[in-house]
């Protein structure tokens, strides 16, 4: 999630991040977290960041278009 908060902190035009399920450390993903599919976890909370600030991230996309 550090590296997820960076990416959304320093790039104003970020709009995709990627299928997060494949990075390693994200606790809404993590089967050993006690946040696991939780809304409590730190992916839930940088979501709900997001949609208060008008961010137009797209945190589970597969592929990218055209490619």
């Amino acid at each position: 999630m550090e590296s997820v908060n960076y990416f959304v902190d320093n790039f104003p035009k970020l709009t995709a991040v990627g299928n997060l399920r494949n990075w390693k450390f994200i606790d809404y993903y993590d089967c050993n977290s006690v946040n696991f599919y939780k809304s409590e976890s730190e992916l839930s909370e940088l979501k709900r960041r997001s949609k208060t600030n008008n961010w137009n991230i797209n945190y589970d996309m597969e592929t990218l278009p055209g490619v």
